[in-house]
């Protein structure tokens, strides 16, 4: 009798656990207090997704909200003894920890999740004491490129400057600049470039420096891309072409890579194939370079495909439906055989390489047809350049999908 008693108190407790876990759950899909509006330099809405924000209003105040790849710091307090344990937050969205496991949580505001991990350990421990906190942001961030600042080993522990930045909560655009080292002496704080769910938007930030203004000030969400624009710097001409916004050619900084050309190029269109862009590289004209870049890995922090660009690089956003990397080459033919900054004469043969290595780079063969266009060397004007690159963006959108064959 008196075991049936208590298994019968431990199944209660068990299901209240469940029941408060739950009342968190709803509490957190809650949205957040509304932002303020803001506008781009046109004086048109910037839209935003609450789902992506890295916050929510907790009885006025904005607190972290907790999401997979966070590793919470846990303190708890029994019999007079302390523990502190690390816990990550699984791509499940869950946590484990001391006697709790695989507990929901993501979604929840830092309080929200100290709550929610007292409740399910009360099931097992008698009025625990708890304190959360986040010991390593890894589930949201912001990209920053351009005329930025930057600082080698400072107070912070870590290099300042164009980089991806972990979202520790609630931040503006132009807290950012400054966090990430500032803006140099030539930047455009009067057009910096916002990407945000592929489309772009320009603030002028000036105007929060200036005079109090802020309605450009924007708060930042996850996956947001900033670009603070400048003169100085930019030395470096960059060709990117395909399922882009703004083709064309780009004037890039030294320390220039593929996350700003991107920016600047205003984002992907639907039709990308981010993980499968090529960099046509001729610093060599005896032994070019094609390297594949993923730029899906970039947008979630792995730096590694964050390839650096060269003069004279030209950047190709393939279409989904372009998987063979002969008819890529063929549509560019008339870039690269054009002379002048951009390319050489000689073309670029594609034996031996493999389509399905993203990241990867080989050196490709050449081979030098008679007749084949401009030679080296030879001083073309900007107007010829853009018809070129006209032509060959005009060559890699016309290409259409395939028709599917109706033969047995």
């Amino acid at each position: 009798m008196t075991r049936s008693i208590i298994q019968f108190a431990c199944i209660s407790l068990f299901c209240l656990a469940v029941f408060l876990q739950s009342l968190q759950a709803q509490r957190a899909v809650a949205p957040p207090a509304e932002l303020p509006p803001t506008l781009d330099d046109k004086g048109n809405p910037i839209p935003s997704n609450l789902a992506n924000l890295p916050f929510k209003v907790i009885n006025g105040f904005p607190e972290y909200v907790v999401g997979p790849g966070d590793v919470l710091e846990i303190i708890s307090a029994a019999a007079g003894i302390r523990i502190t344990e690390s816990a990550r937050v699984l791509p499940d969205g869950t946590v484990s920890f001391d006697v709790v496991h695989a507990l929901p949580i993501v979604g929840l505001a830092l309080s929200e999740a100290a709550d929610s991990l007292s409740s399910a350990l009360a099931v097992y421990v008698k009025s625990p004491k708890l304190q959360v906190f986040i010991k390593e942001y890894g589930s949201k961030s912001v990209s920053i490129f351009g005329s930025i600042n930057l600082q080698v080993g400072t107070f912070s522990g870590r290099n300042l400057g164009p980089g991806i930045y972990p979202l520790k909560g609630r931040i503006t655009a132009m807290e950012q600049i400054m966090l990430a080292g500032g803006p140099t002496a030539d930047a455009r704080l009067d057009a910096v470039t916002l990407i945000r769910s592929n489309r772009t938007y320009i603030l002028n930030l000036q105007k929060a420096i200036s005079r109090g203004d802020n309605s450009s000030n924007v708060v930042l969400e996850h996956g947001d891309v900033l670009r603070v624009t400048g003169v100085a710097l930019a030395d470096r001409r960059v060709t990117i072409l395909g399922e882009v916004q703004s083709p064309g050619i780009v004037n890039l900084s030294s320390k220039s890579n593929m996350l700003e050309v991107i920016a600047t190029a205003r984002g992907f269109t639907t039709d990308a194939a981010a993980n499968r862009i090529r960099i046509i590289r001729m610093s060599d004209p005896n032994n070019p370079e094609i390297i594949t870049v993923d730029a899906e890995l970039i947008l979630r922090g792995d730096l590694t495909q964050n390839v650096g660009l060269e003069d004279g690089d030209i950047v190709v956003v393939p279409s989904g439906h372009m998987v063979d990397l002969a008819n890529l080459i063929s549509e560019l033919q008339p870039l690269i055989n054009f002379g002048g900054l951009i390319t050489t004469t000689p073309l670029l043969t594609v034996s031996g390489w493999d389509i399905n290595s993203p990241g990867g780079a080989q050196t490709v063969g050449l081979t030098t047809p008679t007749g084949a266009g401009v030679g080296v060397g030879t001083v073309s004007t900007l107007a010829q350049e853009q018809q070129v690159i006209n032509q060959v963006q005009q060559n890699l959108r016309r290409r259409q999908k395939p028709a599917v064959s109706s033969d047995p």
